[in-house]
Formats: structure tokens, C-alpha cells, sequence
């Protein structure tokens, strides 16, 4: 039996004399000792709750900064919540989409830097291709491997390559 158990069956107890007497009670040290025994319970259940809450509220409040999301300034309840769903996975952050697109970019960087002097060559290959064909095979060796190369990541170089 938990200290809070404990403490609620000795009110009940008492609650239930008091209802029980058919003359007023008096008001014994038992009492003022168990008075002061639940309102010491109830202030540190108090004050335990406020510090969790605190604690959940800070931890809320660190993961909805990481994530750079802007929630309503009206408390507790939004940023928490919010915090919940950002771990669940249910939550699409726009640093998700920031890190999509600097991927991307950095990506289409390196493809316009690598491809850049090839684009000529890489357009007369895309013209030949078939448009649906994602391999061209450039040559067959003399052990009859063939040797291509991959049409997406052309069509993603020439992409890249035209933005500039």
C-alpha cells in the first residue's frame, strides 16, 4: 500500500466515524497529526507535479526550437502536443524540407560541376536514347560485357546543368 493509499484510507476511516457518530466528535491530536499528514502529502504531490510539468515544458519547448516550428504563444498544451507529434513522425518540419532542398541543391551542385563540360555529349546521348529507357549501352566489350550508362542521372545532370 502506497503512502497515498494509506493516507486516504485513514480519512475515509475518519469520514466515516464522523458520519457514523450520533454525537459530535471531538477534534483530537489524531486528527490535527492526520490534517497535517495529507496537507504535507498534497503539497509535495503539488510541487512534484509542477517540477514534471516544468521539466516536460522545457523538454517540449528544446524540441519544437531544434525543429524551428513556431507554436501559438498560449502554452503549455500547444507545445507539448506539438512535441508529441514531432516525435510520433506525424509532424513534417520545415527544417525537413530545408534539409530536402540543401540536399538537392548540394546534389545538383556537384552533378553541374562533374557534368558541365559534358553537356554536349550528354544531350547527343539523351537524343539517341529512348525516352522510357533508363540504361544506354555504349559499347560491348570484347568478352561481350556491356558498358552504359545510367539515363537518370543524365537527365538529372542535364537538368542540373541548364539551371545555371
Amino acid at each position: 500500500m502506497t503512502q497515498i493509499d494509506e493516507l486516504l484510507a485513514r480519512l475515509e476511516a475518519r469520514a466515516k466515524a464522523y458520519d457514523e457518530a450520533t454525537e459530535p466528535l471531538e477534534y483530537t491530536g489524531d486528527d490535527k497529526i492526520l490534517d497535517r499528514e495529507a496537507d504535507t502529502l498534497i503539497r509535495s504531490l503539488v510541487a512534484e507535479r509542477d517540477r514534471e510539468r516544468k521539466w516536460l515544458e522545457e523538454l517540449a519547448q528544446a524540441i519544437v526550437d531544434h525543429f524551428r516550428i513556431e507554436t501559438p504563444s498560449d502554452g503549455f498544451y500547444n507545445i507539448t502536443a506539438t512535441a508529441y507529434e514531432i516525435l510520433d513522425g506525424d509532424f513534417t518540419t520545415d527544417s525537413d524540407a530545408d534539409r530536402r532542398a540543401t540536399a538537392a541543391e548540394a546534389e545538383n551542385a556537384v552533378l553541374r560541376e562533374v557534368f558541365s563540360n559534358f553537356l554536349p555529349i550528354i544531350d547527343a546521348i539523351l537524343a539517341e536514347a529512348p525516352a522510357e529507357a533508363s540504361q544506354y549501352i555504349m559499347f560491348i566489350d570484347c568478352e561481350g560485357n556491356r558498358h552504359g550508362v545510367n539515363l537518370d542521372i543524365l537527365r538529372r545532370a542535364r537538368a542540373a546543368g541548364r539551371r545555371e
